[in-house]
């Protein structure tokens, strides 16, 4: 008969090894998504093969926010194109794209249809008034 600490020890080892599959599982799934969609900008409550994408995907924001996320995993989210927080880095290339224009046209007066670098920066814009 096994002793109890032999069991809990495979107890464990087996929760640890079903929480990299799931890890792996999760991450193929956003390869997937990625080649399908060319990005990695996954909506919150999106599914993929019958699991929580988006909410994986925060939680992996989250973690890594706090310092919690292995380093090989944020490596490997990275390599990706993950944006650990998209709305900053939407707000810094939006940005960049009015820089842009100011810099060729000499204000920031963005007509309300104009398109910049594939970008509706006028839309944009006008949201901001």
């Amino acid at each position: 008969m096994p002793d109890r600490g032999d069991v809990q020890r495979r107890t464990v080892a087996t929760v640890a090894r079903e929480l990299i599959d799931r890890w792996e599982r999760m991450f193929g799934l956003l390869q997937a998504f990625r080649e399908r969609e060319g990005h990695t900008n996954v909506p919150t409550r999106h599914e993929e093969d019958g699991e929580q994408l988006g909410d994986w995907l925060q939680r992996q924001r989250k973690l890594h926010k706090h310092g919690l996320l292995l380093g090989m995993r944020a490596q490997r989210l990275e390599a990706l194109g993950l944006a650990w927080d998209p709305l900053a880095e939407q707000w810094e290339r939006m940005f960049a794209l009015l820089q842009a224009f100011k810099q060729r046209e000499g204000h920031t007066n963005v007509p309300a249809k104009h398109v910049e670098d594939g970008e509706k920066l006028g839309e944009r814009m006008f949201g901001l008034l």
